[in-house]
């Protein structure tokens, strides 16, 4: 269609209005509802530690809850599985473990496909060695330079967690 000089103005004029009618598509602030962050291994093992001291920070940041979804088993094909199968709208996360990267060439038939259906957002690594310098340097080791202030850190850190593990139904042996 050809517009001629004195028609301009009344397109544009048509072109304002109908922008103004339309309504705004303006992007949502994330998260904006709790996101569900899944460990392929059960609840007190160092991965489950890890995850809920992340979800706790990002709880603080985000002003929404993030909430752990321990699903373990088949060697953390439960978990992932449950991950690729959520929609792709970044509200599920996964705590990935060496697993993530082993299982392709272990399990010859996946439910899922590790590079098709995920996305890394971070890594997450401890690194015990390098933490404890970092702290000692900060001037606030907790674990302690002794046996008896390493096992008394151990024992306040199980104490900690042992609503979660008892909530799990894990049994000590």
């Amino acid at each position: 269609m050809k517009i001629h000089n004195h028609q301009a103005p009344r397109a544009l004029l048509v072109i304002i209005t109908a922008s103004l009618l339309i309504p705004h598509a303006s992007a949502q602030i994330y998260p904006s509802r709790a996101v569900r962050m899944v460990v392929a291994y059960a609840a007190g093992g160092s991965n489950d530690i890890v995850a809920r001291a992340l979800a706790q920070k990002l709880t603080e940041m985000r002003s929404q809850p993030v909430i752990i979804d321990n699903r373990p088993g088949a060697g953390t094909v439960i978990g992932t599985d449950a991950v690729a199968k959520a929609a792709p709208d970044g509200y599920t996360l996964l705590i990935t473990p060496p697993a993530f990267v082993i299982n392709p060439g272990l399990v010859p038939k996946l439910p899922y496909d590790s590079l098709r259906d995920f996305a890394p957002i971070t890594l997450i690594n401890i690194n015990t060695a390098d933490f404890r310098e970092r702290l000692k340097a900060e001037g606030s080791d907790p674990v302690g330079n002794t046996p008896e202030e390493y096992a008394a850190f151990l024992r306040d850190e199980i104490l900690k967690w042992r609503g979660v593990i008892r909530f799990a139904g894990v049994k000590p042996e």
